[in-house]
């Protein structure tokens, strides 16, 4: 799609093929070492900002630690996610070090910037915030500020044309997913989610429990004074002179806007929360390295949280272990979430086509029936996921023989949508069984199927 054409992430998944082929663990590694570098960009920009090598080094190691980071390493598609951050923290870092004689930190500067458009639109987010810094931090006048910034906002108005010459800006914007009325209701709710998943990673799934939200519901007006709240406290601590904290406030602020204004089809996930955590990782250090209210208080929490960390990164890790513990996962945290026991079918059909004994494909052939109707139970007015549960049923019946009834189901799926590109793949594929069983001799079959592979 050239609407969401992103090259730089494109090449690391080019070298991944170049050197590991089709080797996941080699994607896998490529992630993680993604993950620690971006974890010493932390500590530098912490640095950066603070001055303080040990604050640094903590704030490095919580993010390093921290269960938010899990699915950016262990779920390769994920990777622009750590990537983008990877160029806005080298982009930061490289602007809290310029002056006004350093070009050299100013045009790599430039170049990460781009770098970080051509990985993931977040990248957008960055002018804000250095702009934030730069009006915390300088005196000096608005002319300076312009010509500082004007190649940043450059490079993303290029980013925003071509964007809009490839169509997918006009696309999205013509057939949102949602009224804007309740996309920032559901974004408001949350803000509630994103603070919980930083502040206390107790719980995580790859498909959260949430849903949209048409209507002020508590949740929506709890969350949303709780924005209101944070942006009064954000003026108060500017008006005090505690601006660097507000630039830390403003980045997770600004990380997350991109998906506020943009309605998508996934509501929040676990990934979105990678490059606020950064911010949070570095106050979350300096508010550590305060603590001397107790003797003793500042170690012990610290090594405490550091602890927990990592046993709940553990922990995501063994999840992320294969795609049927995954989806299993997701279901017992959010057994109402109809997406969540779609794929869990879908791992068990994989699982029952790679099971070592007939006892265990049986196993495995029954709990996908089983989390297929609870798909259709669950979301009947949910047209697309119906209709990929009633395609897992028929690829159930096709796979133990039942050609007849896989056709039935799918031959009704392609009633209702014509256009279903794998229940016409499907079917194809049950009319060339049916051509195979007989050994070209059902040549009707061979070519009703090859006509279904033309429209697809």
């Amino acid at each position: 799609d050239r609407g969401m054409y992103r090259p730089v992430l494109l090449t690391t998944y080019a070298l991944d093929r170049a050197l590991h082929g089709g080797d996941a663990h080699g994607y896998l590694r490529t992630n993680l070492v993604i993950h620690a570098l971006n974890a010493m960009f932390v500590a530098w920009l912490a640095w950066r900002l603070t001055g303080r090598s040990t604050l640094s080094l903590l704030a490095g190691a919580l993010f390093g630690m921290h269960p938010a980071a899990t699915e950016p390493v262990y779920y390769v598609s994920a990777r622009s996610d750590s990537l983008v951050a990877l160029f806005v923290l080298a982009t930061s870092g490289l602007w809290l070090a310029v002056d006004r004689q350093s070009g050299w930190f100013r045009r790599s500067g430039w170049l990460t910037m781009a770098a970080a458009l051509w990985t993931k639109a977040t990248a957008l987010m960055l002018p804000l915030v250095l702009l934030t810094w730069d009006l915390a931090c300088s005196t000096l006048g608005r002319k300076w500020l312009l010509r500082r910034h004007a190649p940043l906002a450059g490079l993303s108005l290029v980013y925003l044309v071509c964007s809009w010459w490839t169509g997918f800006l006009p696309r999205s914007l013509a057939a949102p997913t949602r009224d804007l009325g309740t996309q920032l209701m559901t974004q408001a709710k949350a803000a509630t989610y994103y603070l919980s998943l930083l502040f206390w990673p107790v719980g995580g799934s790859v498909h959260p429990a949430f849903g949209v939200a048409d209507s002020l519901s508590p949740a929506v007006i709890g969350s949303a004074l709780l924005v209101v709240a944070a942006a009064v406290a954000g003026v108060a601590l500017w008006r005090s002179g505690l601006r660097r904290h507000v630039f830390l406030g403003v980045w997770v602020v600004a990380a997350l806007l991109p998906t506020v204004l943009m309605p998508l089809n996934v509501l929040v996930n676990e990934r979105r929360a990678y490059l606020p955590l950064a911010a949070f990782a570095i106050g979350a250090a300096w508010g550590l390295r305060r603590l001397r209210a107790v003797p003793g208080s500042r170690t012990s929490v610290t090594i405490g949280a550091l602890m927990l960390f990592c046993l709940l990164s553990h922990q995501r890790g063994d999840v992320w272990a294969s795609e049927l513990t995954l989806w299993q996962d997701a279901v017992e945290r959010g057994p109402h979430m109809a997406r969540s026991r779609l794929y869990l079918g879908d791992a068990h059909v994989e699982a029952a086509r790679n099971a070592l004994s007939p006892g265990e494909e049986q196993q495995h052939r029954e709990s996908a029936i089983v989390a297929y109707e609870a798909v259709i139970s669950l979301e009947p007015g949910q047209r697309m996921l119906t209709l990929q549960a009633h395609n897992g049923l028929a690829i159930l019946e096709w796979d133990a023989g039942d050609l007849a009834s896989a056709q039935e189901r799918l031959t009704s799926l392609l009633m209702e949508d014509p256009d279903y590109v794998d229940a016409l793949v499907n079917l194809g594929g049950v009319h060339f069984s049916r051509a195979r069983e007989s050994r070209g001799a059902d040549r009707e079959s061979l070519q009703q199927a090859t006509q279904l592979y033309e429209r697809a």
